[in-house]
């Protein structure tokens, strides 16, 4: 049985991507594909969580205090897949992995390297799948979801934070690591659909990416809401509401009322029309070039993609 390993990246349309499998996970199973997470969870986040030796914020969520609970409460995981490994071996043709995280909390060439070894004892084949996206449009991205998160920071400090953080935004060094951790995999990366993609569906370049595209007709899908990037007025205005947010008693502005304001000025057409932050976006994207002209030579991705975000 062959492996599909989806890493990513974060901000490529990941939870759309799982979203679409888990919900035709009966379509895809009589077409011999079958997915690596129970059905309660929805992705293979419990994965990275096995591999990676550091705490982070999977390991606080859970009430984890040692490497000793991690391995304890997710070893039952792990025996579950092996079983469903075995036990699809017989009809499944495919296995389906796929976690964001593999790519933002994987970082230490030594995890992934075990990630590997174990993936390789198990699997006859192995291909990975990453989505990449210019690295201004996903500082873009990520800093609209930290102020609907209720976040109270501005745009130049959020983003000098992200670009000193190489190891997440520098496509390269994320693709080497994983090549040389993968020696023989198969590695199928793809850009991002962005704005000028009009009509390109993320869940479909997924089933492209894997060679099985005449499987996309075939299946029910949701219509999406994009989690658009929020235009600068949008992101004043948000920031604004935050910052009074952390003084409820004075400001009368609740948890539940930061959450109507959030709505009501994402639902404002008219701010979601002005302007977005090109040219910052433009400059962090630069910041990356050499990094992602090789990938774009190395993988097939036209140059001129990483002017567009």
């Amino acid at each position: 049985m062959k492996c599909v390993l989806h890493i990513g990246l974060e901000k490529t349309g990941t939870t759309s991507i799982q979203r679409a499998l888990s919900q035709n996970r009966a379509t895809l199973n009589q077409q011999g594909i079958t997915l690596g997470w129970p059905e309660n969870l929805g992705n293979s986040r419990y994965l990275v969580a096995y591999f990676r030796q550091e705490p982070d914020d999977y390991w606080a969520s859970r009430g984890w205090q040692s490497s000793e609970d991690r391995l304890k409460r997710l070893q039952p995981l792990l025996t579950d897949l092996d079983e469903k490994i075995r036990g699809a071996a017989a009809w499944a043709e495919i296995m389906i992995l796929s976690s964001e995280h593999f790519h933002s909390r994987l970082t230490d060439e030594n995890e992934i390297r075990a990630l590997a070894t174990f993936l390789r004892e198990r699997f006859e084949a192995i291909t990975i799948v990453c989505f990449v996206r210019p690295q201004g449009s996903t500082v873009l991205s990520l800093y609209s979801t930290a102020l609907r998160a209720g976040h109270a920071v501005t745009y130049r400090r959020f983003a000098k934070n992200m670009v000193h953080d190489r190891q997440y935004l520098d496509h390269g060094l994320t693709l080497n690591k994983w090549s040389e951790a993968f020696p023989g995999a198969s590695i199928s990366v793809k850009p991002y659909p962005l704005g000028t993609d009009q009509g390109r569906d993320i869940r479909q370049e997924f089933f492209e990416a894997i060679s099985m595209a005449h499987l996309f007709p075939a299946l029910a899908l949701e219509t999406e809401r994009a989690n658009a990037a929020l235009s600068t007025p949008q992101q004043f205005f948000l920031l604004m509401v935050n910052l009074l947010a952390k003084h409820p008693l004075a400001t009368r502005i609740t948890e539940s009322r930061r959450a109507a304001l959030v709505r009501i000025i994402e639902g404002a057409k008219v701010l979601s029309l002005l302007p977005h932050r090109k040219k910052p976006a433009f400059a962090i994207t630069e910041e990356f070039k050499e990094s992602n002209m090789q990938v774009a030579n190395q993988f097939g991705i036209n140059r001129d993609y990483w002017t567009e975000g």
